[in-house]
């Protein structure tokens, strides 16, 4: 018997970790959204915000009744199995630009509002854009705000999974030398895991990463690809704010290809829905960046699989799968939402995937 016993615990000691939620889902729209912010400049780019539009962005979601959470206790409350807020949403900002300190972190620390700031080892190197050290150690004893990592090389997400990995650990100690803490949240360069991902967030200190897929995150996310809604010239008027705050998780399972790098042009897209929704699964409409609308067939009982008929000529492509699913107390339309973001080959010619008739 003790040796039963024995041998019991050591196949429980000995099992590879699980990046899986410790429990499993309960409420179908228990999730959160979590907004990126790059920059926040008078002279911003395609990929940032002006000022003017930050402003109204918070006083759209001071005016919708948002709660404003910290990116922590969101993860911890789908780690544990907690039920958020409704229009539970966090904050975060790509980089500690001195164009954010200057535009957009006074106004959130004047509302006591939290947000969280990946920040990176090399950029503290490069003072003329972004805070150098001693800014970020500052920063962090700022009540609410917290620090995530990204690489302290920008590229090691092209360079492979051992690199990038060594590359997050340096910026990891450089914060942790700085302020006495270890992050334990972390954001992929670009949005994207390496080519070839591998290895468990737990046995890396790690509690979640971070992507730049649409998507509300939930139980039902690999909590080491949890999905943003980024913010950028085109897609950041304050009648998106109120878009989000009608998100809701899209209960999907063993979806493939995971955003990232794809051999296949267009990536042939599949996944499981949740046993509750699939009845409605012809309501869905799946529409990729460039402007194709995918074709979704239902295989077997709950499979899904998305075809686009063209191959894309993008080098990143987004793919957006949304599910309408009643209304608010306002009357407005809800919908369940489901991203991928892709970089796509290079090296070989796109091919065009046929398209497959359902049995």
């Amino acid at each position: 018997m003790r040796l039963i016993l024995f041998l019991f615990l050591m196949l429980i000691l000995l099992a590879p970790v699980n990046d899986a939620w410790s429990k499993t889902p309960g409420d179908l729209k228990n999730g959160a959204v979590v907004i990126a912010y790059f920059t926040i400049d008078e002279d911003t780019g395609v990929g940032g915000v002006t000022p003017e539009q930050f402003a109204a962005h918070i006083n759209a979601l001071a005016e919708s009744g948002a709660n404003i959470m910290k990116l922590s206790d969101i993860v911890t409350a789908l780690e544990t199995g907690g039920t958020l807020p409704p229009k539970a949403i966090a904050l975060t900002f790509e980089g500690a630009s001195h164009s954010n300190a200057r535009y957009a972190w006074p106004l959130l620390i004047d509302r006591k509002w939290p947000f969280t700031v990946f920040v990176s080892a090399g950029q503290m190197q490069q003072s003329a854009s972004y805070l150098d050290a001693e800014a970020v150690k500052a920063l962090a004893r700022t009540k609410g705000v917290t620090i995530g990592a990204m690489p302290s090389s920008y590229d090691a997400t092209t360079q492979g999974s051992q690199e990038f990995w060594r590359s997050l650990n340096v910026t990891r100690a450089t914060i942790r030398d700085l302020t006495g803490q270890s992050p334990t949240l972390f954001a992929y360069p670009q949005g994207i895991p390496p080519r070839d991902f591998t290895g468990s967030l737990q046995k890396h200190g790690f509690k979640a990463g971070f992507g730049q897929q649409s998507g509300v995150v939930s139980t039902y996310n690999p909590r080491w690809l949890l999905p943003r809604y980024t913010m950028a010239q085109g897609v950041a008027g304050d009648d998106r704010i109120r878009t989000l705050l009608r998100a809701a998780p899209m209960p999907a399972f063993d979806a493939s290809p995971l955003s990232g790098f794809v051999t296949a042009n267009p990536p042939p897209i599949g996944f499981t829905l949740h046993a509750s929704l699939i009845h409605r699964a012809g309501q869905m409409a799946c529409t990729a960046s460039d402007g194709q609308k995918g074709q979704i067939s239902r295989l077997g009982k709950d499979r899904i699989e998305v075809r686009f008929a063209q191959a894309t000529p993008k080098t990143r492509l987004r793919v957006n799968c949304i599910l309408p699913d009643g209304t608010d107390d306002n009357g407005d339309d809800i919908y369940r939402w489901l991203g991928f973001l892709y970089e796509m080959p290079t090296d070989t010619k796109p091919a065009v995937t046929p398209l497959r008739v359902p049995q």
